[in-house]
Formats: C-alpha cells, sequence, structure tokens
C-alpha cells in the first residue's frame, strides 16, 4: 500500500489538466510552452500537448507535431495526426526538411 502511494505519478494529471487551460490565452510564448510539453516523459502529458496545439489553433506550430506522428505510443500518434487535421483545416501548411519516419518522444 506504501509503495502504490510513493510510486505513484501525481504531477501528470496537474499537467494534463493545466495544458487544457492555454488554448484560449493569446501569449505568443504559450506556443513554445505546449511545444516543449510535447517532449514530457509521461505519453499522456504529450497527447494532452498535442490537443492544446491543436486548440490553440497556431498553424505555425504544425512543423513541431509532425515528428509525433511516429512516437512510441498510440495515444500520442493518433493526437498529433488529429491536431494535425485541425491546423491544417486553418490554413496550408509546409513543413520543409521534415520527416515523420523520425520517432519522436520517450
Amino acid at each position: 500500500m506504501a509503495w502504490k502511494q510513493l510510486s505513484a505519478d501525481y504531477v501528470s494529471p496537474v499537467r494534463v489538466r493545466a495544458l487544457k487551460k492555454p488554448a484560449q490565452d493569446p501569449d505568443p510564448g504559450i506556443g513554445q510552452g505546449l511545444v516543449r510539453a510535447t517532449l514530457d516523459k509521461h505519453e499522456k502529458v504529450r497527447s494532452a500537448a498535442l490537443v492544446a496545439i491543436a486548440r490553440y489553433g497556431d498553424t505555425s506550430l504544425a512543423c513541431e507535431i509532425l515528428p509525433h506522428l511516429a512516437d512510441k505510443k498510440a495515444a500520442v500518434r493518433y493526437a498529433s495526426a488529429a491536431a494535425l487535421l485541425r491546423l491544417s483545416a486553418l490554413a496550408h501548411i509546409d513543413c520543409p526538411h521534415s520527416n515523420p519516419h523520425e520517432a519522436a518522444g520517450p
């Protein structure tokens, strides 16, 4: 019982909830913060960050999403694909020198 409490991940759920807030914030630094969150070691945080990028709607971040199509975790791959679809509906996206087959994230 004590080991379960000590080894429990209490930070990821807080991060996931926090990633739902920036979608309405016009601060330009939010986008780069969301991109950094896509590199988190927890798949739920990476997925939530990708969803937040899609909701944020900044099409300039689309090229940052592309490498996550090759993430080890399916949830992250699906979130990145959905984010790319949403952003591509907002504007034309051109990602020069991008290779979606490169592994991204832990």
